[in-house]
């Protein structure tokens, strides 16, 4: 953590954990999606001015696009994927959604939940990329009222 804040280097999950809990995370996500959308595993997606990027997981609807990553439990809002750090910094495009490593480790079902409920049966998932600038804003967004 003292890395990160004084050098701003990016926190690190061992590649072999974070590989794990990521297919982990994307079989359950793959097991509980509703109707009408499809997960992809470590994604290849076409990004205007960033070219073929890979990403953890790819959520679509539509011709709508998700990128679904995992954060380090210190710095949530940091991904640990550098393509998902160049999505969520340089591109309007491809939304990026990140989870809590540990979250998924802990509490599987409730990372699947968080994730699915952003993502409402009903409706197609839509996002106007200019009304949102950061990934909360998204989240609340999408969040289905009741």
């Amino acid at each position: 953590m003292l890395r990160y804040a004084l050098d701003d280097e990016p926190l690190c999950i061992d590649e072999t954990r974070l590989e794990m809990s990521t297919s982990v995370f994307f079989e359950d996500l793959q097991r509980q999606a509703p109707a009408g959308v499809s997960l992809r595993r470590s994604a290849s997606v076409e990004v205007d001015g960033l070219g073929s990027m890979i990403v953890p997981i790819l959520i679509s609807r539509g011709s709508h696009r998700l990128a679904v990553g995992l954060s380090c439990p210190l710095t949530q809002e940091e991904p640990v994927n550098a393509c998902l750090r160049q999505l969520r910094d340089y591109s309007i495009e491809v939304p990026v959604l990140l989870v809590d490593e540990l979250l998924v480790q802990r509490n599987l079902p409730r990372a699947t939940k968080e994730v699915l409920d952003r993502i409402p049966s009903d409706l197609p998932l839509t996002i106007e990329p200019a009304m949102w600038s950061t990934v909360t804003d998204f989240m609340m967004a999408v969040e289905p009222s009741g």
